[in-house]
């Protein structure tokens, strides 16, 4: 039985061409805003709240949430930012956004045989 060899391949593939993301649909972190006041008020978030704060949680956090999304009008504030572990982080991002800054799902109503609506 030949055994196969795990290559490795880096996530974010840069093309040589303008070092720019083969994915176009998603610009850099600076470009969309997380440059350097970024990274420094995230270090200040994670040290500020180390435990994630979702309810129960007791892991580090790890990523940095706005509790009101910058899509939505909020800041890049302290009262407006979160440390959560990356798990609820994700939870968070798909159940308010759809994921990640893609438009929401949409939300399907069903009819309950009694004729309510759940």
């Amino acid at each position: 039985m030949p055994w196969r060899v795990k290559v490795y391949r880096p996530i974010h593939l840069r093309t040589a061409a303008n070092n720019e993301r083969t994915t176009p649909h998603r610009a850099s972190a600076a470009k969309r805003g997380y440059g350097r006041r970024w990274r420094k008020l995230r270090l200040i978030i994670l040290r500020r709240d180390p435990i994630c704060m979702s309810s129960g949680c007791e892991r580090p956090s790890e990523e940095v949430d706005h509790i009101v999304p910058r899509a939505q009008g909020g800041a890049d504030s302290g009262a407006n930012l979160q440390g959560l572990c990356k798990t609820h982080h994700s939870r968070k991002t798909a159940r308010e956004d759809g994921g990640f800054g893609r438009a929401p799902r949409m939300q399907t109503r069903s009819t309950k045989p009694t004729g309510g609506v759940t």
